[in-house]
C-alpha cells in the first residue's frame, strides 16, 4: 500500500494496535508524509531506534509524539535523540514503555525533557507504567526544570538589560 505513497497533506497518523508493523512500513510512511505532526504508536512493537530516529528529519513539524507499549526495542538514547532533535515536539506521551538495552533510562529520557522545555516549548510530558521510572529520576526532572526555568527567567532578563543598553547608546 505504502511502497510508492506520495501524502504530503496528512497531518496526523494513529497506528494504535497495528502490532505487525515494521521498521519498513514506518519507513515508507516516514517518507512519503512529511507533513505529519501528530502520530500515535500504540502497540507497534517492533517499531525500533532506527525509525524513530527518523522521526525529526522526516516530520519536521512534529509536536505531538505518543508511544505506547514499546517492548524493549527502543532505548533511552533513542529518546533523548529523538527530544534534541524535534524542536516543534510539545507533547510526549510514553505509556507501558521499556527501555531496551544499553545505557541510560528514564532519568536520561527525563533529563532532556527538562532541557528540551525551554529551549522547543515541550509542555506536556506523560509518563505511564514506567516500572523503572525511580523517585531519585523523578527527583532530578523536577530539579532540572526549575533550573531550566531559572536559566530561561535569568536569559530574558540579561537579554532585556543588554536590548535597553543598546538602545540608550
Amino acid at each position: 500500500l505504502l511502497k510508492h505513497a506520495s501524502i504530503p497533506a496528512l497531518r496526523a497518523v494513529d497506528l494504535n494496535g497495528c502490532w505487525r508493523l515494521t521498521d519498513e512500513g514506518i519507513f515508507r510512511l516516514l517518507d512519503g508524509s512529511p507533513g505529519v505532526e501528530k502520530a500515535l504508536f500504540g502497540g507497534v512493537w517492533r517499531l525500533s531506534d532506527e525509525a524513530v530516529d527518523a522521526i525529526p528529519t522526516s516530520w519536521p513539524r512534529m509536536s505531538t509524539l505518543e508511544l505506547t507499549a514499546s517492548h524493549h526495542n527502543l532505548t533511552a538514547e533513542c529518546m533523548v535523540r529523538l527530544l534534541r532533535a524535534c524542536s516543534r515536539l510539545t507533547a510526549l506521551r510514553l505509556t507501558t514503555v521499556h527501555f531496551g538495552p544499553g545505557a541510560g533510562g528514564w532519568g536520561d529520557v527525563l533529563g532532556a525533557c527538562a532541557s528540551h522545555a525551554v529551549r522547543s516549548h515541550l509542555r506536556v510530558v506523560e509518563v505511564e507504567g514506567a516500572p523503572g521510572l525511580t523517585d531519585e529520576e523523578l527527583g532530578k526532572y523536577a530539579e532540572a526544570c526549575t533550573a531550566a526555568d531559572e536559566a530561561a527567567a535569568k536569559e530574558g532578563i540579561v537579554q532585556a538589560a543588554g536590548a535597553a543598553a543598546a538602545g540608550g547608546a
